[in-house]
């Protein structure tokens, strides 16, 4: 997400002269001219891979022909591939694009036991990113083969990533000779900090004209990605931004002070009276007046993300209001501009900021970084829910769950006399409780005749999070394919399964986070979930849940717990015992596994019990997580309610002649 970025360092660009009085780095640095093929331990020739080198280097200077502080940004990487996996993964290198305005130079070769073989022309090409503000290039590297070597060097020019940058140093590969480094103008301060266990940079004055920070590290063990665990936030990484110029070093740059008050200024500005009258209508067509607070800001939320387009181009009439309602398209600026607009008018009190993806990186909370700050976010304080204004499949109370666990920047318009000031706080964004995010089966089945077959009339219901994925864009499903989708949500997996009816409630964007998605069906089936073994019958009634994740590793745990969202699983399955049969082995549905806090409460567990009545059977299944985070000391506690469900999963129930 692009964030308003206006130049603190004009002012002292214009009173001070920054020079060098050495060379770029870039220029000086260089790769062997005949470099050897590098001996590597018995050990490490087994691994998939082994990164031999990795250099990276940030420089900060002042750029001649843009008459500003450019940045300079140089990676010099050196692998060697040990398998068919490696050979595939590395033979392709992508370099993301972000700032980047040129390539100052760019070599890779390949190194053998043989021969060096330099790639005389490095055929660039596009990749666009995952997400809609991420583009790379990326070149091929021909002739690698098991056991080469793989080396390349590049440098970008940049335009500079004061306000906040970050590199990650550790990756699921040994890393050998580590090495960070960031150049600047002998005036520019930064404030740095690493992460996760690596080194803290040192500062090297001993440059004339330049501040040179640094960290070498010989080696950095591999750290391989685990289920339900905050991988990203693990890896060993640098944040760094401007911190001060000298002399001025009681004036702070990149503050998050100083981007409150700039982000509220530059929302609130250009409105004109045309605009705010445009908006009184669009109001009145909204039917505002007279309704709660909530439900004014589900109806503006709604009318927004169902009529209004957002572009990812920078463009001012993007953010003009007047464009904005004529058109219905705006960037994320000019969204966020339309809202806050609309909120003023109709006496809606809300914060408004930016926080991050946790899943990538959680933002830190004592660390002042731009970097952090990608996805906008509103809070309303008067119902304490949160939105998120340019998600379209999601709506007040729930925002994307990587957001939330997570801190975030809010800004409160205030005030002062005449004018106003945005004021920022940095605030805990606290995840959904478990019983806003619950998937409820209730399954009842008929055994008919003497197991010719079985029927089953299933129930499904599905809220919050766990609705989230199906019930805004059903409705956009072919209705030819709507049969094969409900037999998925249903767990109707059998290979003779056939779904004889089924009807849905709630099953529209409407509906979202209002009232709960629920899948009725009724179904039939003469040779799943049951089978004969001689003289009995098997009814594999683990099974009628669906398939659960299992974790069942061998290899020690190095990551702590973390789940996506809170949520909660009540299963029922109902059946009446066939004429002249009764059940072996019913006590195999007995699970009781939990985790209690300090304080007595579990606060994750499954559970299951029965109870018969005369000749009808009842199953009770529960499972329920009511926290995100868990030290890696309870991983064990963690991993045995997973596996639980994935035991009953297995669980069949024995019929014999009675």
């Amino acid at each position: 997400m692009k964030i308003i970025r206006r130049s603190i360092l004009l002012f002292f660009l214009l009173f001070q002269q920054f020079c060098y009085g050495t060379d770029l780095f870039y220029i000086e640095y260089d790769w062997e001219e005949n470099p050897e093929f590098e001996v590597t331990s018995t050990e490490n020739v087994d691994l998939n891979a082994v990164v031999l080198k990795d250099l990276k280097v940030v420089e900060f200077y002042f750029d001649e022909d843009y008459n500003t502080i450019m940045q300079l940004y140089t990676v010099h990487t050196k692998v060697q591939v040990n398998t068919h996996e490696a050979v595939e993964l590395y033979n392709k290198h992508y370099m993301p694009m972000n700032r980047v305005i040129g390539i100052e130079d760019l070599r890779a070769r390949v190194i053998t036991k043989d021969e060096v073989k330099e790639i005389e022309e490095i055929d660039l090409k596009d990749y666009e990113g995952e997400d809609d503000y991420s583009s790379y290039k990326y070149f091929a590297i021909e002739g690698v083969e098991i056991g080469s070597q793989i080396e390349y060097i590049y440098t970008f020019k940049m335009m500079p990533q004061l306000e906040g940058g970050r590199e990650f140093f550790q990756t699921d590969e040994l890393k050998l000779n580590n090495e960070f480094h960031i150049f600047c103008e002998e005036k520019m301060f930064f404030n740095i900090k690493s992460y996760n266990g690596f080194k803290e940079l040192e500062l090297d004055t001993a440059i004339e004209g330049k501040n040179h920070y640094f960290a070498i590290i010989p080696k950095i063990d591999p750290l391989n990605p685990e289920l339900y665990a905050p991988y990203n936030n693990s890896l060993m990484r640098v944040e760094y931004k401007l911190d001060h110029i000298d002399p001025a070093d009681g004036v702070k740059l990149y503050t998050y002070d100083q981007l409150s008050d700039q982000l509220n200024q530059y929302i609130r500005r250009d409105i004109s009276k045309k605009d705010i009258k445009r908006l009184k209508k669009l109001s009145a067509e909204l039917k505002l007046d007279g309704l709660t607070e909530l439900e004014k800001i589900r109806r503006v939320e709604d009318f927004v993300k169902r009529n209004i387009t957002i572009s990812e181009q920078s463009n001012d009439d993007l953010e003009a209001l007047n464009v904005v309602l004529e058109k219905l398209v705006a960037n994320q600026r000019g969204v966020i501009k339309l809202y806050v607009a609309i909120f003023d008018l109709n006496d809606i009190d809300y914060k408004y900021g930016l926080t991050s993806d946790r899943t990538k990186v959680a933002m830190d909370p004592d660390f002042e970084s731009y970097s952090f700050l990608e996805n906008y976010i509103f809070y309303f304080p008067d119902v304490d829910k949160y939105m998120a204004p340019t998600e379209t499949l999601y709506r007040v109370g729930y925002i994307p769950f990587n957001w939330s666990n997570n801190y975030g920047l809010f800004v409160k318009n205030v005030k002062l006399g005449e004018t106003t000031t945005g004021i920022g706080e940095v605030r805990f964004i606290e995840p959904l409780g478990f019983s806003k995010n619950e998937d409820i089966l209730d399954v009842k089945i008929d055994f008919k005749g003497d197991f010719t077959s079985l029927n089953l009339d299933i129930e499904r219901t599905l809220t919050g999070y766990n609705a989230t994925f199906i019930q805004p864009i059903f409705e956009l499903i072919p209705e030819q394919d709507n049969k094969v989708v409900v037999k998925e949500l249903l767990n109707l997996t059998g290979k003779d399964v056939e779904l004889n009816e089924f009807e849905l409630e709630n099953s529209s964007l409407d509906s979202l986070y209002l009232k709960p998605f629920i899948i009725k069906g009724s179904a039939s089936t003469s040779s799943s979930f049951f089978n004969k073994a001689g003289n009995r019958y098997l009814f594999m009634i683990g099974e009628v849940i669906g398939e659960q994740v299992e974790m069942y590793q061998e290899e020690e745990r190095k990551l702590p717990v973390e789940n996506e969202f809170n949520r909660n699983y009540e299963r029922t399955i109902e059946f009446e015992i066939p004429e002249g049969y009764k059940i072996r082995n019913l006590e195999d549905l007995n699970f009781n596994i939990s985790h209690k806090e300090a304080s007595g409460e579990k606060s994750m567990g499954f559970e299951s019990y029965y109870e018969v009545d005369g000749d009808m059977v009842k199953v009770f299944i529960k499972e329920f997580y009511k926290k995100l985070d868990y030290p890696i000391e309870y991983f064990d506690q963690f991993r045995e309610i997973i596996n639980a469900a994935a035991d009953f999963n297995k669980k069949v129930l024995i019929f014999e002649k009675g």
